[in-house]
C-alpha cells in the first residue's frame, strides 16, 4: 500500500491563488487541489489545451468548500464538502467557496493533462 499527504503534493498556480499537483499512485494518479473562491479552471484548460474543457474524467473528492463542475451539455451540478463525484471528459470547475479536494484519474490522461499545463509555465 502507498500512502501519500496531499497538501505536499500541491505547488501554486502561478498567481491565480490556487495549488494543484499530482502523484502517481498505484495504476491511477491523485490530483491534489486546492481553489480560491471564484476561480474558473476553464481559463488554465484553455491555456494548457486549448479548449475550455478538460479531456480526462476525474472522481472527485470535496474536502472542504463548494464547486461546480460545468459540463459540454451546458448543464452544471455542485459539489460540496463531503461529497464524491464524478465528472467524465469534456468538463470544466470552478469554485463557489474555497475548495480543497483531491481527484482520481486514470495515469495515462493525468500525464498529457498535467504535461500540457506544465508547459504553459503556470506551475511552480
Amino acid at each position: 500500500m502507498a500512502v501519500i499527504t496531499l497538501k505536499d503534493t500541491r505547488q501554486p498556480v502561478g498567481g491565480t491563488g490556487a495549488e494543484m499537483g499530482s502523484t502517481e499512485l498505484g495504476s491511477m494518479s491523485v490530483l491534489a487541489h486546492r481553489i480560491p473562491a471564484g476561480l474558473d479552471y476553464a481559463d488554465l484548460l484553455r491555456a494548457a489545451c486549448g479548449d475550455l474543457l478538460c479531456p480526462v474524467p476525474h472522481y472527485f473528492v470535496v474536502t472542504k468548500g463548494v464547486l461546480e463542475i460545468q459540463y459540454t451539455d451546458g448543464t452544471a451540478e455542485s459539489v460540496r464538502a463531503g461529497d464524491v463525484a464524478y465528472a467524465p471528459p469534456g468538463h470544466s470547475i470552478r469554485a463557489i467557496e474555497d475548495v480543497e479536494m483531491a481527484e482520481i484519474s486514470p495515469t495515462d490522461g493525468n500525464a498529457f493533462l498535467m504535461g500540457r499545463i506544465a508547459a504553459t509555465g503556470l506551475l511552480g
